[in-house]
C-alpha cells in the first residue's frame, strides 16, 4: 500500500491498493470509520474499517488486535471474513466481508417493541453460538450488545455475525490455562448491557459475556430493559442488582427462567454449559410453534432484513480457506507476534 495514503484520503472514488474503490462512508463512531468499497476487478462489495485518532505508540493498534482475534476466530461461521489487512505509518485498515444491518438496527426499526419469542430465541441461539465459538478460541468479547451482532447479506441473510473485537481479551493461554486475573481494570463494555462485575471494574470472563447476552435476549423479549433511560453509571449498577436475571425472566416462561438461572449460578471461572443454554433456547422456539424455520421482514429506512433461520444446531464449523486472505503467512505471523507481545488489554 502506498505510504501517501492517509485517513484524510478516503474520499469517494479513492482507489485503495489498486483493487478497491471507496464508494461511500457507511458508519462513524469512536472506534473509527467504515467505508463501502467496490472491487475494481469483479465489482464485488466489501467494508473497510479505518482506525481514527492516530496510531498508538509502543502497543498494537485496535485494528491489528481485531485482526489477530478474528484470525483465531475465523473457523466460526459467525465470524466475518477478513479480506485484507493494510497499514502504513499513518493509518490501519481492515477490508472485510460486507454485512447487513445489526440487531440494534432491527430493534430500532421496530421502535424497541417486543419481538415474537420464537424469533428472539432463534436469533438468540445464533448469538449464543457466536459467543461460544469466540470463547472456544480463548477470547472474551467484553462488549456484547445488539450493535455488535450483524446479519449477513444475500444467501447469508439468515446468518448472525459477531463483530467489533477491539475490547476483546484473551482469557486463556494457547495451552488452555486461565490467564491471571487482575484485581482492577478500567470499565469495559456498554453501560446498558455490562455485567455488575464490569461496573465494579473487575476482570471479565466468559460469564460476563453471557450475562450481557442475556440482557440482549431479554430486551428482545420485553422491549426495553428497566434501566434503559437511566444515564447514571452507579444508578444503572444498582438497578441491575435490584433486577436480577431471574427477576427479569420471571414472566418469560420456564425455559428462559432456566436459561437465566444457569448463567446466574456460574462463578467467575466456571465453564458455561453452552449445549444446555442452546437447548433451552431451542425449546422456546418449539413451544412457540417454530419447528424448522422462520421468515420475517423488517422494514428499515433504506434497507430490508429478511431472515430465514433454521433451528438445527451447527456445532461443526467450516474452515476458512487461507487463499481468501491477501495476507501472506509470514506477514500474518509478524502481526500476530506483535499482538501477542504487546501490552495486555
Amino acid at each position: 500500500m502506498s505510504s501517501v495514503i492517509s485517513r484524510k484520503s478516503f474520499k469517494t472514488n479513492t482507489i485503495i491498493n489498486n483493487a478497491w474503490i471507496v464508494t461511500s462512508r457507511i458508519a462513524k463512531g469512536g472506534f473509527g470509520e467504515v467505508f463501502l468499497l467496490r472491487n475494481v476487478h469483479n465489482k464485488s462489495l466489501a467494508a473497510m474499517k479505518v482506525q481514527t485518532g492516530g496510531k498508538p505508540k509502543n502497543m498494537v493498534s485496535e485494528l491489528v488486535w481485531e485482526v489477530y482475534v478474528m484470525t483465531a476466530f475465523r473457523h466460526s461461521r459467525h465470524c466475518p471474513r477478513v479480506i485484507a489487512y493494510m497499514e502504513n505509518d499513518a493509518v490501519d485498515m481492515i477490508v472485510m466481508e460486507l454485512l447487513g444491518p445489526t440487531l440494534y438496527d432491527m430493534q430500532n426499526g421496530l421502535n424497541w417493541n417486543p419481538i415474537p419469542p420464537g424469533l428472539a430465541a432463534l436469533i438468540g441461539r445464533q448469538c449464543l453460538a457466536a459467543v461460544r465459538d469466540l470463547h472456544k478460541c480463548c477470547f472474551v468479547h467484553r462488549d456484547i450488545k445488539p450493535a455488535n451482532f450483524a446479519f449477513g447479506l444475500g444467501g447469508k441473510r439468515g446468518q448472525v455475525y459477531l463483530i467489533d473485537f477491539g475490547m476483546s481479551r484473551r482469557y486463556r493461554t494457547v495451552d488452555g490455562r486461565l490467564m491471571p486475573r487482575r484485581k482492577k481494570t478500567g470499565f469495559r463494555g456498554t453501560i446498558l448491557y455490562a455485567s455488575e462485575r464490569a461496573h465494579r471494574y473487575e476482570e471479565l470472563g466468559t460469564v460476563d459475556d453471557l450475562i450481557s447476552l442475556s440482557y440482549v435476549i431479554i430486551e428482545m423479549l420485553i422491549g426495553k430493559l428497566p434501566w434503559c433511560t437511566e444515564n447514571n453509571f452507579s444508578k444503572v449498577q444498582q438497578m441491575k442488582s435490584d433486577y436480577s436475571l431471574n427477576d427479569l425472566t420471571s414472566s418469560l416462561g420456564t425455559h428462559m427462567q432456566k436459561f437465566a438461572n444457569h448463567i446466574s449460578s456460574l462463578k467467575e471461572d466456571d465453564q458455561p454449559n453452552y449445549r444446555k443454554l442452546d437447548k433451552l433456547l431451542t425449546m422456546v422456539t418449539i413451544e412457540n410453534g417454530v419447528k424448522t424455520k422462520l421468515h420475517i421482514r423488517v422494514e428499515l429506512p433504506g434497507v430490508c432484513i429478511y431472515l430465514k433461520m433454521r433451528v438445527q444446531p451447527s456445532w461443526v464449523q467450516p474452515a476458512l480457506n487461507v487463499k481468501d486472505y491477501w495476507l501472506t503467512q509470514e506477514y500474518r505471523k509478524s502481526f500476530c507476534l506483535r499482538a501477542v507481545h504487546s501490552k495486555l488489554r
